[in-house]
């Protein structure tokens, strides 16, 4: 049986992100292409969270409070990546193109968990295809390009610097997290031993 109060949240969260999903279209007015396609990629991202929202399961096991603690950072530090950047209309073509791949890949990664989506650490389906037959955590490898992509509009800001390295650290916990969580599945024990590589083939 669903639980209607995870129902009920889900859908809250389904309309507030559809709604940042219009505001972001709503924003494209200046004619720099770089700025439209930055908007376009955010609006896509937000849209494409509140259609998975809306149509994912419940979990299986809800995570601690202590670890939401240790996620909460997390979340919060990468979406501060983008307002560190500089203005959109100043954004190099590199950069542009950058999270535009990294937007591409989190779609990708998104459509590939499915209804599994979750945004805090949970049990839900194991995904073992398409993205996750490459490595364990897509979303946060893409993830990791979208700060990527931030960082590069201005290499000498010590604010983006400073942004990303604190960013990876909190993803590298939240990873962690998720996993200790997982574990707890025989067959996320099985999808490892084939899977061997968390976010960056060959490195870790």
């Amino acid at each position: 049986m669903v639980d209607s109060r995870d129902l009920i949240m889900n859908r809250v969260f389904a309309i507030n992100l559809a709604c940042w999903a219009g505001l972001s279209l709503l924003a494209m007015e200046d004619g720099e292409h770089g700025w439209l396609t930055v908007r376009f990629c955010i609006a896509c991202l937000h849209a494409c969270a509140a259609w998975l929202f809306w149509n994912r399961q419940t979990s299986k096991e809800e995570t601690s409070f202590g670890n939401l603690a240790l996620c909460l950072p997390s979340i919060c530090t990468s979406g501060l990546m983008l307002g560190f950047a500089p203005p959109l209309p100043s954004w190099s073509a590199f950069s542009v193109v950058a999270f535009a791949v990294g937007t591409l890949l989190t779609l990708l990664s998104f459509l590939s968990l499915g209804r599994s989506f979750a945004v805090l650490p949970a049990r839900r389906k194991i995904r073992q295809t398409a993205a996750y037959s490459v490595v364990r955590h897509p979303i946060y490898a893409s993830e990791l390009l979208l700060l990527l992509a931030c960082w590069t509009t201005d290499f000498s800001s010590a604010w983006l610097a400073a942004g990303f390295l604190i960013s990876v650290i909190f993803l590298i916990i939240r990873i962690r997290v998720e996993e200790n969580l997982l574990n707890h599945a025989p067959e996320y024990n099985d999808y490892c031993s084939r899977v061997k590589w968390r976010i960056v083939p060959g490195l870790w």
